[in-house]
């Protein structure tokens, strides 16, 4: 476990840590998130979990991934906790939207259930 995130540019060779407003702790793996049509490799979110141990909950924080040094742009506070280890992905309404455009046409069925 850490108290916070880190960002490091190979380029510069600099490490940038971001540690929890108000005592979070605990960040989850952080999932990328592009901007539509980004202009560069950072031009996007980065979106995490974190712990709350005053409340016992957790928390999704949002950041400008290019500027990791910036307060977070967004906080929600969840109605509950989210176990360590949590694992999620991210996809953009286009690819939602075909997936389950196929999955209505009959192009994709889930498993069979025994």
């Amino acid at each position: 476990m850490s108290d916070g995130l880190a960002r490091h540019d190979y380029l510069l060779d600099h490490t940038t840590v971001v540690e929890g407003p108000d005592g979070l702790t605990s960040p989850g793996e952080p999932v990328f998130v592009a901007r539509e049509d980004p202009r560069g490799e950072d031009d996007g979110y980065l979106l995490s979990l974190w712990w709350n141990r005053a409340t016992g909950l957790s928390e999704l924080l949002i950041h400008d991934a290019a500027d990791l040094r910036r307060v977070p742009l967004c906080r929600v506070k969840l109605p509950s906790r989210v176990p360590f280890g949590f694992h999620g992905s991210w996809a953009d309404h286009q690819t939602l939207d075909r997936a389950v455009a196929a999955c209505r046409n009959g192009q994709w069925l889930p498993p069979a259930v025994t």
